[in-house]
């Protein structure tokens, strides 16, 4: 899918430019991309959202222990080298997870390709 999707999309880009009369070829190559992006987003879009679900299932249960490593990694830096480690310092661990998940969110709703009222 994405092999065709890039092969037509450097179609479309070759023809750009000098209008020679290629107008209705790069609105038939516009077309087959996006279709073909649509498919390949109602098909891998459901995998890649249940993933995703099933991700934060196990980071939300895993927040306690992110929390629990800072605090002991506070204790044993406070140990080596006498330095306190502030307390919100303990929580960076779980934030760096949940924004690694938020990332991985964007990702997924990046790209609205089709929208019910598009008429192309």
């Amino acid at each position: 899918m994405l092999s065709k999707i890039d092969t037509w999309r450097n179609q479309l880009t070759s023809l750009m430019g000098i209008d020679y009369g290629q107008g209705k070829q790069m609105d038939s190559l516009a077309l087959l991309i996006k279709n073909e992006q649509i498919r390949y987003c109602e098909k891998f879009s459901p995998k890649y959202r249940s993933a995703l679900r099933q991700h934060l299932t196990l980071l939300k249960s895993s927040l306690p222990d992110y929390q629990r490593l800072g605090e002991i990694t506070a204790e044993l830096t406070k140990a080596q080298t006498g330095i306190v480690t502030p307390p919100d310092c303990t929580e960076i661990s779980g934030l760096k997870a949940i924004k690694d998940y938020l990332d991985k969110l964007v990702g997924a709703y990046k790209y609205n390709l089709w929208f019910s009222d598009d008429n192309m």
